[in-house]
């Protein structure tokens, strides 16, 4: 859905469009002169979240370039006459003719939830990744890299690196909120009981000159029910909240299969499909949201080890199985390509995976747009040393000396901010080292089904799948009648079949996992 005003111009042979909202670009004049001035990447100053195309007929040449934290969906493919695009993967393959062919990402949907390379279920077709662009010129089609994001630390003080953060998120966010105001839409902002989406609500409540109407959606009575009614009174903000008791909105998954491409575990798009309200869905502009802040002002490290390295299987939604098998599935050279674990978390985790869950479900109604991916607040974040940023040293210290109202709520309604329990990371979660006696007795007795899911404790999650999938026998019956429908579909793939058989009978992540692969099948046929 196309909501903002784009390029679509054409000068000294060349024509330049582009594609979902730009906050801050160059002139489409200005930015083909450079162009021809020789900067092939004339985008890469601009920020937004966008896709281009220009096309110069002069040098036949054309560039199909995406943003720096790749937000938009496009794929493409070298056919005979040259480069082949579409914003559709199943639309694509059809217009190609192609079939689902690509056993790795077969592998790397089931254990990852993703494929942590990019990959597609078609061999012939490529994903245009964060910081790419492909330039085809007289039938050939090449991939480049025009940026990388590094974690290189810089040799200022926490509080001079709070400001610089404090500076950056702030412009990032008002860049937002002015072009919604531009266009006369309502300012649409995710709020949880976590401190990212909580940041964005603070800081646009000082900016934003119109209502700011906030949207949750999580199990009733959980801390992530409760805590956002009441930051929504502080405000004065119009809070929308749809309980998600029953786990019906896990019965969307064709439908958020077909808006991610099948490239990502379906609950978090299918969750934000159902707890979108109606009145977002149509006046919605920007969606602000605190994707992977996280992981951006605090850290994926676990120690204080800057040059930690990372190994098959970090990143995967799933604890590591058939590891030799998994190897096979990925590039050889799958553990050079980062430079170190945090980089590798944050293209991995959060722009192949995060990104393409619940933004991808916000693109269908207007645009998507978390401050923490903005560019600027990226450089800013990750130049702060990690002994400054780890165990959320930093982003405590942040919200205490620049936002102190808000830090009265405790973080997901458990953790004082401020005073961060020692956290220790188990099957690629990060837990607090003192629940992990709670964390074991509790999984044992919700095996036993003895656990009421009615009242929440440490490491519920706002959305308790296993919960729903043992208490509504509907979805339950759905879900198996799913799975062994489809499961035909890896009649080609045997091994692949076993382990998802395997898998199918496991906890709700293991079962969602299968069926968001072979909901990524059926779209393909």
């Amino acid at each position: 859905m196309q909501k903002f005003k784009t390029y679509n111009y054409e000068a000294d042979g060349c024509c330049l469009k582009t594609f979902g909202v730009l906050l801050e670009a160059d002139a489409p004049e200005e930015a083909i002169r450079r162009y021809l001035t020789g900067e092939t990447v004339f985008w890469s100053n601009w920020r937004g979240s966008f896709f281009g195309l220009l096309i110069d007929t002069i040098n036949g040449i054309t560039l199909l370039f995406n943003d720096h934290i790749g937000s938009k969906m496009v794929f493409y493919t070298q056919s005979a006459e040259g480069l082949v695009w579409d914003t559709n993967l199943f639309d694509l393959a059809q217009a190609i003719g192609a079939k689902a062919d690509n056993e790795n990402y077969l592998w790397q949907m089931l254990i990852y939830g993703y494929s942590p390379v990019g990959e597609t279920v078609f061999k012939a077709i490529h994903r245009l990744q964060a910081g790419e662009y492909v330039c085809a010129k007289k039938g050939k089609v090449e991939k480049h890299i025009y940026h990388r994001f590094d974690n290189t630390p810089n040799s200022l003080s926490i509080e001079e690196n709070i400001e610089r953060i404090d500076t950056a998120f702030r412009h990032a966010i008002e860049r937002v909120i002015l072009k919604n105001e531009e266009y006369g839409y309502t300012h649409f902002i995710p709020l949880s009981a976590g401190l990212d989406s909580r940041m964005v609500n603070c800081v646009a409540h000082e900016i934003a000159k119109t209502p700011i109407h906030t949207i949750t959606y999580s199990q009733s009575n959980y801390y992530d029910d409760t805590t956002p009614k009441e930051l929504s009174a502080y405000w004065n903000y119009i809070n929308h909240f749809t309980p998600l008791d029953s786990g019906e909105c896990l019965l969307l998954l064709d439908e958020a299969s077909r808006i991610t491409s099948g490239l990502v575990q379906y609950s978090g798009a299918a969750e934000t499909l159902y707890g979108l309200p109606e009145i977002a869905k149509q006046q919605a502009g920007i969606f602000l949201t605190g994707m992977a802040g996280d992981i951006i002002v605090g850290t994926a490290y676990t120690r204080h080890k800057s040059n930690q390295t990372y190994h098959i299987g970090d990143g995967a939604l799933l604890p590591i199985m058939h590891l030799k098998t998994l190897r096979r599935a990925l590039p050889s050279d799958f553990e050079q390509l980062y430079s170190n674990r945090e980089i590798f978390y944050l293209y991995v985790r959060a722009f192949n995976c995060a990104n393409l869950g619940s933004p991808l479900i916000h693109q269908q109604f207007g645009e998507s747009y978390s401050p923490f991916c903005d560019v600027d607040v990226l450089k800013a974040a990750y130049a702060a040393p990690l002994e400054q940023r780890w165990n959320h040293r930093l982003y405590d210290q942040w919200i205490l000396t620049k936002y102190p109202d808000i830090a009265k709520w405790k973080h997901n309604g458990v953790y004082t901010i401020g005073h961060r329990p020692y956290m220790v990371s188990i099957s690629n979660h990060m837990l607090p080292l003192q629940d992990l006696p709670k964390r074991a007795a509790e999984y044992i007795l919700k095996r036993l089904n003895l656990l009421s899911s009615q009242k929440e404790t440490i490491g519920h999650s706002m959305n308790p799948e296993d919960d729903w999938f043992m208490q509504n026998e509907t979805l339950r019956t759905w879900a198996e009648k799913y799975i062994q429908t489809n499961l035909e579909l890896l009649n080609n793939y045997p091994e692949v079949q076993q382990i998802a058989q395997q898998l199918s009978k496991g906890n709700a992540n293991e079962r969602m996992q299968v069926m968001s692969l072979l909901a990524c099948l059926r779209q393909a046929r």
